[in-house]
């Protein structure tokens, strides 16, 4: 089955300068610098934050500070490989102020490169103070939405007469602290958690994670500074007076609701590559999922496939991702898994059927072994536009019109995906299962 990889996801995003007419009250922007063959910046740049727009006073960024290309993450360490992603920046804006950095790029022993850019209290480019080379600024228009500027620099961003001495250089990034957290929010004692995709965790013993009610479990930074490449969690079983086994049909496939995330090695002279986050239901579900972010989170997304994507901010504790949507008439998960899907299924003959899960359109053909590539996106199905049976199953549509900013099939990247900032920390809340 192809389940989405979030390494292709992070590729979604890399050239992001269209962005629709809305604004936010600003508090980042988003700096994409132009990249040689695999993402490499040519020189080392370093990042300052003015008084005012001649930068006669400056002070380097904590963060963002050295800037330089995103270190390299091969398949042979576990990495994702392919290209490595597009170097972004996020610069601390405050709301209804005019804001100047300047950039400084080392060219001789104690001489630089430097330019200014100035952003208006509007979000707009300061054009008479910004003397960066061939800027450009995407601003969103309406104020009451969350949208963030986008600014893109030019390869020749540095004019060659702008030299001066060397400032105060720190050749080093102070890393924030990362996390993926899990709470239980159903109404059962203990759930499951495994993050092997093995299914083999009876009463949650030999290394399934046991998370009590209104408890978490925590991959916490030392988890994630080396980066974690397409990790995936799923609820193995559940506990109300009995341990229940869940997510794994005995003569078919899984059926679990996952929770998937890659995150980049974090390297203080290096620039992090961002984080991407999804709740995927491509191979069915069983338990519900929220996602949400435990800080003010800067992401891309997009609006269909193949569509121009944006950034966005989540503020602390909103909902980015929901399955099922949370609303007053939302529907159950047995009342959203379609006649028929219904697993673990028995047998083919057998008219007994377990409410422990749903397959998905893609695991149920796998199950019986009937239209796999033309539901799972294989062979020459293997593409958006000749796999096209999928969006018109039940399953997928219950899913797409009972959730918000998940997968239901192999190419809802546009809808499942969050390409984030790479100091972002979230949680995932998970629900009740059937």
């Amino acid at each position: 089955m192809k389940r989405p990889t979030l390494f292709s996801c992070c590729l979604l995003a890399t050239s992001l300068f269209g962005l629709p007419s809305f604004v936010s009250a600003y508090t980042k922007a988003v700096v994409l610098f132009p990249t040689l063959g695999r993402g490499d910046l040519t020189k080392d740049i370093y990042l300052y934050s003015c008084d005012d727009d001649s930068c006669t006073t400056k002070t380097q960024l904590n963060e963002y500070g050295h800037i330089t290309k995103v270190v390299r993450w091969p398949k042979s360490a576990k990495g994702p490989g392919g290209h490595v992603p597009e170097t972004w920046v996020f610069l601390p804006l405050t709301d209804n102020q005019a804001q100047y950095f300047q950039f400084w790029q080392k060219n001789g022993s104690n001489t630089g490169e430097n330019c200014i850019l100035g952003i208006t209290a509007a979000g707009q480019l300061d054009k008479s103070a910004t003397t960066c080379v061939g800027t450009t600024v995407s601003t969103p228009a309406k104020k009451e939405t969350n949208g963030v500027p986008s600014i893109s620099m030019s390869a020749a961003m540095f004019s060659k007469s702008a030299t001066g001495s060397a400032p105060h250089i720190n050749k080093s990034n102070t890393l924030p602290s990362r996390s993926i957290t899990f709470t239980n929010g159903t109404s059962y004692s203990r759930i499951c958690l495994q993050t092997d995709s093995s299914f083999k965790h009876k009463k949650c013993n030999n290394g399934g994670h046991k998370i009590h009610k209104e408890l978490s479990w925590v991959i916490n930074n030392s988890g994630l500074e080396n980066g974690y490449n397409s990790g995936v969690a799923q609820v193995a079983a559940f506990k109300s007076k009995h341990w229940k086994n869940t997510g794994l049909g005995k003569k078919g496939p899984t059926y679990a609701t996952n929770m998937e995330w890659t995150v980049w090695p974090q390297h203080d002279k290096n620039t992090m590559g961002p984080t991407t986050i999804d709740i995927s239901l491509v191979n069915g579900f069983n338990v519900g999922a929220i996602l949400s972010p435990d800080q003010d989170t800067v992401c891309s997304i997009s609006d269909k496939e193949s569509g121009a994507p944006y950034f966005v901010m989540y503020k602390a504790g909103d909902v980015m991702a929901a399955f099922p949507e949370e609303s007053a008439n939302a529907l159950t998960l047995t009342e959203l898994c379609p006649a028929g899907n219904e697993a673990p299924i028995r047998g083919k003959k057998s008219k007994k059927k377990s409410k422990k899960g749903c397959y998905s359109s893609c695991s149920f053909a796998e199950y019986h072994k009937d239209m796999v590539d033309e539901m799972c996106c294989k062979g020459s199905h293997n593409t958006p536009n000749s796999c096209t049976e999928p969006p018109m199953q039940p399953y997928v549509k219950n899913v797409d019109q009972n959730s918000q900013r998940v997968y239901s099939w192999a190419f809802n990247d546009w809808r499942g995906t969050f390409t984030c900032e790479p100091t972002a920390s979230f949680t995932f809340t998970i629900t009740d299962a059937f």
